[in-house]
Parts: C-alpha cells; sequence; structure tokens
C-alpha cells in the first residue's frame, strides 16, 4: 500500500531544500542522511500528492515592481464577478475575500513602478462605476514568504504546534538583536534581457528545473543560462529566497487569518519578524510602509490561532504592540498566489495593459444593469 502524507524524514527534507536550495541535491541528501536517489524519490511523491510546492519568491523590487495591498469596501452583490474581472489583471497576486459582518475583498497587487497611477486610476473606476464604496491601498516594503523550521513538528504525534509562552521568550531575547526595518526600498528593474525573464519563469513554474531543459525550448546554450543564472539571477539578487512549501495541514480543518500589526517602535518589529522566522502557521510576512507595520497571512489551526492571539495580547499588554487586528479569508495566500505575468515582459520593460482591465470592469457595470 502507497504511503499517504509525510514523516519527520520528510520535514527534514524540506529543512534540507530551505538550507541548500532544490537546486543542491548532494548537499540535501549528505544534510538528511539519505541516498540522493531516494531523497529524489520522497521529493517526487510529495510533489505528486500535492503536499509540497517548489519555486521561488521573486524579490520584486528589484524587477522593477512595487507592491501594494489593497482592501475593497464591495457592492456585495457583485461580489464573484469583481472578483473574476478583477483576476484579469494578472499583476494582481491574491484576490480573496474575509469572513465577517462586513465583509471585504483584500488583493495583493505588483504594478510596474512607472505604472503606478494606473493600479490607482483602475480602482478609482470601480468606485465611479458604483462597484465598490471605498478602498484602501498600502505600499509594501517587503513581502517575504516565511521559512518552516522542523522543530515545531512532533514526530511522534506527527502533528504541528507551538507554546505562545516560549515564542514571548523568544521575543525577548531577539530584543537585544533587533534593528529599525528599512525604510521605503528603492525600486530598480535589475533584469537584464529576455533569458532572465526565461529563466525566472522556469524557477518559478518548478524551482528545481534544469537548466538543460530550458535550453532546449528556448533554441540557446546552457552556458548562456548558467551564465545568466549566477551573473543576473544570483548576482543582482532578483529572488528573494526558494519556497518549498509543505502543505501541513492536509487533513484537517484550517482557518486563514489575515494580521495587521502595528508596533510601537521598529526595533520591535523587527525582533517580532525574527521570533516568528519558521512559525509553520505564518505563510507571508509584508512589511507595510509608515509606521512600523506588519502584515501577515496565515494557515493555522483554530486551537492555534488563539494561542496567537494571546501572545499578541500579551505583547500588546507590555507595550510592544500598539494595536493589532485579524480578519479571516477564504482561501489560503500561498494556495492562492498566482505567478508574476512573465509573458508580459518585453525588451522595453513590463507591460501593463491598464486599458483592458479596466474595460473588464465596465463589463461587470453593464452585466450589473442588466441584471
Amino acid at each position: 500500500m502507497a504511503r499517504k502524507g509525510y514523516d519527520h524524514l520528510d520535514v527534514k527534507i524540506v529543512d534540507g531544500l530551505y538550507k541548500f536550495t532544490p537546486r543542491k541535491f548532494r548537499k540535501i541528501a549528505e544534510f538528511s542522511k539519505i541516498p540522493e536517489s531516494t531523497l529524489r524519490h520522497r521529493i517526487n511523491k510529495l510533489l505528486a500528492q500535492n503536499l509540497l510546492k517548489m519555486s521561488i519568491n521573486p524579490k520584486y523590487q528589484n524587477l522593477g515592481l512595487l507592491t501594494a495591498i489593497v482592501k475593497l469596501d464591495y457592492a456585495p452583490e457583485v461580489g464573484e464577478e469583481l472578483i473574476n474581472a478583477m483576476k484579469v489583471n494578472p499583476f494582481a497576486l491574491f484576490i480573496d475575500r474575509t469572513f465577517s459582518e462586513k465583509p471585504y475583498i483584500h488583493a495583493v497587487y505588483t504594478v510596474p513602478i512607472e505604472s503606478e497611477k494606473f493600479l490607482i486610476y483602475y480602482l478609482d473606476r470601480m468606485v465611479d462605476l458604483d462597484l465598490i464604496y471605498n478602498y484602501e491601498l498600502e505600499r509594501v516594503v517587503s513581502l517575504h514568504r516565511n521559512s518552516l523550521d522542523s522543530s515545531y513538528y512532533d514526530p511522534e504525534t506527527k502533528s504541528w504546534g507551538f507554546d505562545e509562552e516560549k515564542l514571548y521568550q523568544r521575543f525577548e531575547e531577539m530584543l537585544d538583536k533587533a534593528q529599525p526595518p528599512e525604510g521605503e526600498v528603492k525600486i530598480i528593474n535589475k533584469i537584464k534581457d529576455e533569458y532572465d525573464v526565461i529563466i525566472l519563469k522556469a524557477l518559478e513554474e518548478f524551482s528545481d528545473v534544469k537548466l538543460t531543459e530550458v535550453a532546449v525550448r528556448t533554441d540557446t546554450t546552457v552556458q548562456n543560462l548558467h551564465y545568466h543564472y549566477h551573473r543576473h539571477i544570483l548576482e543582482n539578487d532578483v529572488i528573494e529566497q526558494y519556497i518549498n512549501h509543505l502543505r501541513i495541514f492536509y487533513n484537517v480543518p484550517v482557518l486563514h487569518p489575515l494580521f495587521y500589526i502595528e508596533f510601537n517602535k521598529g526595533e520591535y518589529l523587527d525582533a517580532f519578524m525574527k521570533t516568528v522566522e519558521g512559525l509553520y502557521m505564518i505563510e507571508y510576512n509584508a512589511v507595510l510602509l509608515g509606521g512600523s507595520r506588519l502584515m501577515q497571512f496565515a494557515t493555522v489551526q483554530n486551537t492555534y490561532l488563539m494561542n496567537y492571539m494571546r501572545l499578541l495580547e500579551r505583547l500588546q499588554a507590555n507595550g510592544y504592540v500598539k494595536s493589532f487586528k485579524h480578519y479571516l479569508m477564504q482561501s489560503s495566500f500561498e494556495e492562492s498566489k498566482s505567478m508574476l505575468p512573465y509573458d508580459n515582459y518585453t525588451e522595453s520593460g513590463w507591460n501593463y495593459m491598464d486599458e483592458m482591465y479596466v474595460e473588464k470592469i465596465r463589463e461587470l457595470k453593464k452585466l450589473r444593469r442588466r441584471g
């Protein structure tokens, strides 16, 4: 009978994938103390069972892209149609609704820095057409995928968990090492040519893709692609890190909270991010421009959501956190996140087809009138 799920060795393999990247299987095999053939077999099994996702986390600001988080107060009768219309914009990484008395749509957009005004125009048209009542737009300093620390996994119970008391103690330890987070990050396009885009797209689809395979598909040499990978992709710092996402909640009911946390000092924000590094429930940390504010996307069981809320309440009571709130989303950011539209990249840069996106919104208004 085929093995279902994963075990502690698989968790250790994912540890190795993060430490050494999926492109260094020999080092991962040494780290996990299993033969490389067994390693590849186990990884392929996890991929086939849809328990493991391997790709990259692009460094958006070094690709010439501004990242923004938008909260929409929308007309309820057009909710589903509005989301579908918004998805026409391939620069939208995530779009979903909240579960609350007053539902909102949350979206994470990238936009070429030179086209920032068109994102505002796109949102303003939704207001003009009475599809949304208003919106809030937050510029993101960094959108960072949280790594997974196997120390939160108990091999005996085959479950994941955390102790808020230990996390609080870890936070206090991190205060001595804390630094104020960076201010607004300069956005610059470090893509050199079409081969950089080809490699980035291939790595985002599957991070272990062999450059020999890409070379065959693109009618170029492996040496050329290796040059671009090392001298353009790696040296120009256009990859934040590799993502090796293990679906740890594949057989239990979960919640998808989105947290807004404001800290009293930038050093407290930095200490907190160091504290939750590796915490399995955190998918992405987004540092927001202005003040010391953090947005977190998470996937967690109900019990541990309460534990996490108690941690935040304690931090607030002791003067580290100024305020926090959370929304429950319909789906996971990790599972709903779209890939960057690399096919929209040309020799002159990113092609942001704003008129096409706005026209889709206009069509939605026409349908609403007919209804």
